[in-house]
């Protein structure tokens, strides 16, 4: 086995997997930026123990003192959360804040196995806008924005993410893998069939409650079959909004071995869990899971309970668009890269098929025509939908110099409550623009799985509007693209996403996805 390999099937046995733990010399550094990833500490040294396996002793010393500060770290999330819930209780007990993911398992079990690292605890209760001031009055931090309004998160903050509601994804159980099989096809690709969502509110999530143990004793906490939904829909949303794999952890082994271990408690009800399932059409993200479990663990805990086959196939999204909308499309994937993924792994713009642009050596600027069926510089290959009216006329125009490129991406006049969404990705790294005319403020959002280095990082040059319509200009340079400055003939990848959207985060007008290879 290759060490990408062996790390992998560590992972897989951590999580609960049939075989044998090897580590090899010289897996130890990748292994343990796995293990973290995934949030395994504590189940790595937990089975290992169960099962008489002695680890190396710098992987165990590591892999020890790593899961006692994640431990730590879960009991001053729940001395806060149990702060910011008396603050409100005795402000206004109707608000009754209530954890959706972070610390749940643990606070129903005790069981240290349960208690993994989480960077922040997400928590809803009825009034988002209460629930954030309390949090900044204890001890959190300000309100971060994803650009206007999040379509269902109210504030991101230091210790605790406040949501208004949960989403849980689905599709029209008619849709195909062959309507929508992308890689199949050639020239330009519309899609017809959105995502479809159905919200899990705060009133739902209260009549589903347990009481909580140990370091949780007297809080409110989800009940397992609420848990098992939340952690569904998370887990469907990880793998779909990462068409192009992250290098580690497009999902987290972490969450299935939650959703495992919330099965098999003696308080977790079968029927009233299909009851939710039916409720929030979860045939989807239930069938996702499932796949996942056969694939990895080779196990499915979902058979006694759910009466449905694992579905064929799982669509992938291309472009989150808060609305839940979004572009799903048949891409191929395998469970294995969505644990761990090999840098062999095609990238995205090879997978779609590029449009092949080629740049003017002399500094000069190549446009490229979307939408425009008779335009003289239309892209031969792209995808877009056209779900509320679609989008005319999008152009992108690029130009390169020694330290970067310049990308201009054009759009028709837009209504004073749209807002219009550019993004540029290139490998790994991943830019939003997000851009309201009327008022003509923006934000760019860095969504890269590791950030480009300071200084090198893209930056907004202008952002238009007028009767001719709207122009985002942005400056990439080339330490924020994979594989940075091209050398002779190698071609530069890029994927640059457009859409219309009716703020905040409504309905999307169209958008469009452009695939390219930019050549010399």
């Amino acid at each position: 086995m290759t060490r990408t390999e062996r790390v992998l099937h560590a992972l897989l046995w951590a999580t609960g997997a049939p075989g044998e733990l090897v580590v090899e010399d010289g897996d130890e550094p990748l292994l343990l930026e796995a293990l973290a990833e995934h949030r395994l500490d504590a189940r790595l040294i937990g089975r290992a123990r169960r099962d008489g396996i002695r680890l190396a002793p710098s992987l165990e010393a590591a892999v020890v003192a790593r899961d006692a500060d994640n431990l730590d770290r879960v009991h001053e999330q729940i001395a806060l959360f149990r702060a910011v819930r008396g603050r409100l209780d005795q402000a206004d007990p109707r608000v009754r804040l209530l954890p959706m993911k972070g610390f749940g398992l643990y606070a129903l079990t005790g069981d240290r196995e349960h208690a993994p690292f989480s960077w922040d605890v997400d928590v809803i209760g009825a009034d988002p806008r209460a629930v954030a001031a309390a949090v900044e009055e204890t001890d959190g931090s300000g309100y971060h924005f994803h650009g206007e309004e999040h379509p269902y998160v109210f504030a991101h903050m230091d210790d605790l993410e406040v949501h208004m509601h949960y989403v849980v994804t689905s599709i029209d159980r008619g849709l195909r893998a062959e309507d929508v099989d992308v890689v199949a096809t050639t020239g330009v690709f519309e899609v017809r069939t959105p995502f479809s969502v159905s919200l899990i509110t705060h009133d739902e999530m209260l009549q589903h409650t347990r009481a909580g143990v140990g370091a949780a004793a007297g809080l409110e906490v989800l009940a397992p079959e609420m848990a098992v939904l939340v952690r569904l829909a998370h887990l469907y949303v990880g793998y779909a909004m990462s068409p192009q794999p992250l290098p580690v952890a497009t999902i987290r082994l972490e969450e299935l071995a939650q959703l495992r271990d919330y099965l098999a408690l003696p308080s977790f009800d079968a029927a009233r869990f299909l009851e939710l399932y039916e409720r929030h059409d979860a045939w989807l993200v239930t069938g996702f899971a499932r796949r996942l479990m056969l694939d990895l663990l080779d196990v499915d805990p979902f058979a006694p309970i759910v009466d449905a086959e694992v579905p064929a196939w799982f669509p992938s999204n291309l472009w989150w668009d808060g609305s839940g909308a979004g572009f799903p499309l048949q891409i191929p994937w395998n469970a294995h890269d969505l644990v761990l993924c090999p840098a062999t792994h095609p990238d995205l713009v090879d997978v779609l098929g590029p449009s092949v642009v080629r740049v003017p050596a002399d500094g000069g600027a190549v446009t490229v025509s979307m939408l425009e069926a008779d335009a003289a510089d239309a892209a031969p290959r792209y995808v877009h939908h056209a779900y509320h009216g679609g989008l005319a006329g999008v152009r992108v125009t690029l130009c390169e110099d020694g330290d970067g490129v310049d990308a201009v991406a054009t759009f028709p006049p837009v209504d004073d409550d749209q807002m219009v969404a550019v993004g540029w990705a290139s490998g790994d790294y991943r830019y939003e623009v997000f851009f309201r005319p009327a008022g003509g403020t923006h934000e760019l959002e860095d969504y890269s799985a590791v950030p480009a280095p300071e200084g090198q990082r893209p930056t907004v040059r202008s952002c238009r509007s007028g009767p001719e319509g709207v122009e985002i200009a942005v400056r990439l340079p080339w330490a924020s693209l994979a594989g940075g400055q091209p050398s002779g003939q190698d071609a530069t990848r890029l994927l640059f996403r457009g859409r219309v959207q009716r703020r905040p985060w409504g309905e999307v007008a169209g958008g469009v996805v452009l695939p390219l290879h930019l050549t010399r």
